[in-house]
């Protein structure tokens, strides 16, 4: 199943073709325009001929992608600048005629919940109290969630292209127009229910994301985060310069140059009255909630709708699916290699932030295979450093990727590329990880589950590991000596097996 949703919104139109198999969706084509369709509702009242030529010409352009990657299903939203513009319905019955889209306007509640239903995709907020805010070009969506449930969301009309034509008459603007724009959304924000018990704070919206872009430029994240003292010191860099002296600031879209100041002032104030020390942006977060409310409504409900495990580890076992991984052989080396773990805290006094990537490293050592068997364990590298996981960082990866590397053949040598790139501490716990899950490998050599469980007495300069198993595990037991050379290294114990 494809599906391509079109997302019109008061600065840019945004495509994202998804393919739905398996129970998981992944995102396979994506287009952008910035058409800034709010710049005509918000100064005039209504969209221009002109703006209305251009976003057909667009649409029709986006139709030929969709034929051509055979897409089933077409869902086309637009937001604020729809809901606010006086020729609305010609527009949409312009757009019908011309080609062949159906345009559905969505209200400011729906808004608010897609961007909720993304966000439930992308982050873990199942133990926590979180602020969700969509700033749009129109309006800003609030949403409040507590441990996984929405509890408040609204639609409010502080979109940065409306904020910004209704205070910023000068450019750059004056210390009265900032002074009056800070005092009113401390006004204003003071009536919804946000405070410091709020947790953490997530930012959609395309503005939002340029702001943590321009903190943070590593790559293509999907989740970033930008910290007050950054934010601050933006805001500072950028109140009393042109849209045209923005323009050149690096990273920052240029299309945006003067929208970047209101939105940066909302977030700031967003802050003021949470108390927080930052906020975290997603990218594609409205796409990815209507994607997924497409994909439901059709019938289809996805595997980690489903799972009973955390989303973490979901979007871990999605990945493994979507490299036909072998589950139970993945599924009894993670459980052998955090059993070690735990058995061996003494040893390696390594943290639970350490355990989550050991646990993933585990489940997703064989996912070379997809690839080659030959030289997997490198394959094993490259995919788990490429594919998009929750609640890890970018260090984080870049150790499970080691440690999934080296899970057979050499331990790492500072003459490997992507070890010798590590500091010291990552390098060591790099070894700490690949040393346990060489043995949780080892442990299941025949792919069969015959060793449940294991015991490990530390004495005499010996790791005893006591198998527990009900049948013959001689492969288990030779791969355990030909495996075991990293773990008495690192550890500097005899490791034998009782």
């Amino acid at each position: 199943m494809k599906i391509a949703i079109i997302d019109i919104g008061s600065n840019s139109l945004r495509m994202q073709i998804s393919k739905a198999e398996n129970g998981i969706f992944d995102v396979v084509e994506e287009y952008k325009e910035m058409l800034r369709l709010g710049d005509d509702v918000f100064r005039l009242g209504y969209i221009s001929q002109k703006s209305l030529e251009k976003l057909a010409a667009v649409l029709n352009e986006i139709k030929l992608i969709c034929s051509a990657k055979s897409v089933d299903t077409i869902r086309t939203i637009a937001t604020a600048s729809f809901r606010e513009a006086e020729n609305s319905k010609e527009v949409v019955m312009f757009i019908k005629e011309k080609t062949g889209f159906d345009i559905e306007i969505i209200d400011g509640k729906t808004e608010a919940y897609l961007g909720f239903l993304g966000v439930s995709a992308n982050f873990d907020i199942s133990g926590s109290k979180v602020l969700i805010t969509d700033i749009g070009g129109g309006s800003a969506e609030f949403v409040v969630a507590q441990n996984g449930r929405l509890i408040f969301s609204t639609s409010t009309p502080y979109g940065c292209n409306k904020l910004f034509v209704e205070y910023f008459k000068h450019d750059p603007p004056t210390q009265e127009e900032i002074l009056a724009f800070k005092n009113d959304m401390r006004k204003n924000l003071s009536k919804l229910p946000l405070d410091d018990t709020i947790e953490h704070i997530i930012g959609l919206g395309g503005t939002a994301n340029n702001i943590a872009f321009i903190k943070d430029s590593r790559g293509s994240l999907k989740v970033r985060y930008a910290d007050r003292k950054f934010l601050k010191n933006f805001l500072h860099d950028i109140m009393h310069k042109t849209a045209k002296e923005r323009a050149d600031i690096k990273n920052l879209e240029p299309k945006r140059a003067d929208i970047i100041l209101s939105t940066t002032l909302l977030v700031d104030a967003i802050l003021n009255i949470t108390q927080k020390n930052g906020f975290y942006t997603l990218n594609g977060g409205l796409r990815s909630g209507l994607a997924i409310d497409t994909i439901n409504k059709a019938g289809v409900v996805l595997d980690f709708q489903k799972s009973k495990s955390s989303l973490r580890v979901s979007r871990i076992m999605e990945i493994g699916k979507k490299f036909n991984f072998e589950k139970r052989h993945a599924v009894k080396v993670k459980e052998l290699a955090l059993s070690i773990f735990d058995k061996t805290e003494d040893l390696h006094n390594m943290k639970s932030a350490e355990r989550n990537i050991l646990e993933a490293a585990a489940l997703l050592h064989d996912v070379g295979n997809y690839i080659s068997y030959s030289k997997h364990h490198k394959h094993s590298y490259y995919l788990v450093k490429n594919s998009e996981f929750i609640g890890y960082s970018l260090e984080d990866v870049e150790i499970m990727a080691n440690v999934a590397r080296y899970h057979r053949k050499s331990p790492p040598k500072d003459t490997h590329e992507h070890f010798k790139g590590l500091d010291k501490d990552e390098k060591k716990r790099v070894g700490m990880l690949a040393a346990i899950l060489r043995i949780a490998d080892a442990l299941d050599r025949t792919h069969e589950g015959a060793i449940k469980d294991v015991d490990i007495k530390l004495t005499d300069g010996r790791a005893i590991f006591e198998l527990k198993h009900s049948t013959e595990i001689l492969p288990e037991k030779k791969a355990f000596e030909r495996k075991k050379d990293l773990f008495e290294e690192v550890f500097n114990l005899k490791a034998v097996i009782k």
